[in-house]
């Protein structure tokens, strides 16, 4: 798990406190130990072996597939067996709820699942002002549909009052 962001880390502390969900994040180390040559390692929202929370299980795992809306760069993962691209994307989160949509007829997502698709729609397209579409509106319906909660959204990028005043000084 990446702790770059007060909004992530408020994530986190959501799905930690949900019984159901908490034993789902797991540290690099974790799972570092948790790795075997039979593993399928995703990596999501980057391409660049460097930019990843876990370089390290890069260098462990032969079978890893990578879904990103980013251009792609040269230093690419190597050898991925599944490559899902697409830069016209307002965010990963769109590829992923599409994936979802058409691959998982049977799956139902829970309530925090499809916040956290939905939070991160909102957060790539600066609230549905940049880089939406069609595609965009549609995944972010289905997570509505599917009991993504606006409120708890808003609720992850708000800024205290402290740290409004330390900003405008």
């Amino acid at each position: 798990i990446s702790h770059d962001s007060v909004a992530v880390k408020r994530l986190e502390d959501q799905i930690m406190s949900n019984p159901e969900m908490a034993h789902l994040l797991i540290s690099p180390e974790k799972a570092e130990l948790l790795c075997h040559e039979k593993t399928l390692l995703f990596i999501v929202d980057v391409h660049r072996p460097d930019m990843t929370v876990a370089p390290k299980l890069l260098e462990m795992t032969k079978r890893r597939v990578v879904i990103d809306h980013h251009r792609r760069s040269s230093d690419f993962i190597k050898q991925p067996l599944l490559v899902y691209t697409e830069a016209s994307s307002s965010s990963t989160s769109e590829l992923v709820t599409e994936l979802i949509q058409y691959y998982g007829e049977n799956m139902e997502l829970n309530k925090m699942e499809a916040t956290a698709l939905y939070a991160g729609i909102i957060v790539d397209t600066k609230n549905f002002a940049i880089q939406t579409g069609v595609r965009t509106f549609d995944a972010a319906a289905y997570l509505r549909r599917s009991g993504a909660d606006p409120q708890i959204v808003r609720d992850l990028f708000c800024t205290d009052f402290d740290t409004i005043k330390i900003k405008s000084k």
